[in-house]
């Protein structure tokens, strides 16, 4: 019984969509506050982040992301994601970065037209991201 009240937990937890390593800083709204935190990963359906705010689950967040991207063929060009966002999970970071707690977000109502760019844009990296690796 515990095995399997283990294994529900976890997939209650697993992420709908691949995310990609992402290291960018982007500002949120928490309360009626602007904040800045550092975008860690980044997927169609939400993000995590780092901040020195101390947050709490389930709180909702207003987010804006500015993406630039391109490739060896095109030019530089830049996704604008200003979206909502319910914090789903926090943890406090306990690393030697400036940083003291480490989230997970979901955005709430994507708007479709930027999500399918981001999934161009997050295709195109991770593929990128393999031939460097090769």
């Amino acid at each position: 019984m515990f095995a399997l009240s283990k294994l529900l937990k976890k997939q209650r937890h697993k992420r709908i969509a691949d995310r990609t390593n992402f290291k960018v800083m982007f500002q949120f709204i928490y309360g009626d506050t602007e904040h800045m935190g550092v975008l860690r990963d980044l997927s169609i359906n939400g993000f995590s982040f780092s901040t020195a705010l101390e947050i709490k689950q389930g709180k909702k967040i207003d987010v804006e992301i500015f993406i630039k991207y391109g490739d060896s063929h095109a030019d530089l060009q830049v996704l604008f994601l200003n979206e909502k966002a319910e914090i789903k999970w926090v943890k406090p970071n306990y690393s030697v970065q400036l940083v003291d707690y480490d989230a997970g977000c979901e955005f709430m109502e994507p708007n479709k037209n930027n999500q399918e760019k981001l999934g161009r844009i997050l295709d195109m990296m991770s593929g990128l991201i393999r031939e460097s690796k090769t």
